[in-house]
């Protein structure tokens, strides 16, 4: 390996330990690759942007669904109560 006693290494040796250490802490670290980088960000993204109250598009089209359905059980209740006020006007008529 490299000598101790010498001052002077040459550049293979200097390359060689070098890359010797990066291969050592990439055994013990894992480096996330291109798509697994681009992942993390958007989940920190979306993770601030819930703490801040904004909704996404998926919690958005679940809320107009939730609107339309209790619109049409507003509408039918509204004709039903409709229907029974004039059941008894026609009765007290």
């Amino acid at each position: 390996m490299l000598k101790r006693n010498k001052e002077h290494f040459s550049k293979q040796q200097v390359t060689r330990a070098i890359d010797q250490a990066i291969s050592k802490a990439r055994s013990f670290i894992r480096i996330p690759n291109a798509a697994e980088r681009k992942r993390l960000t958007n989940d920190r993204i979306l993770s601030s942007l819930r703490r801040l109250g904004v909704a996404t598009q998926a919690e958005v089209e679940a809320l107009q669904s939730q609107v339309q359905k209790l619109e049409g059980e507003l509408l039918s209740h509204s004709k039903k109560t409709t229907e029974k006020a004039a059941r008894v006007r026609t009765k007290t008529a």
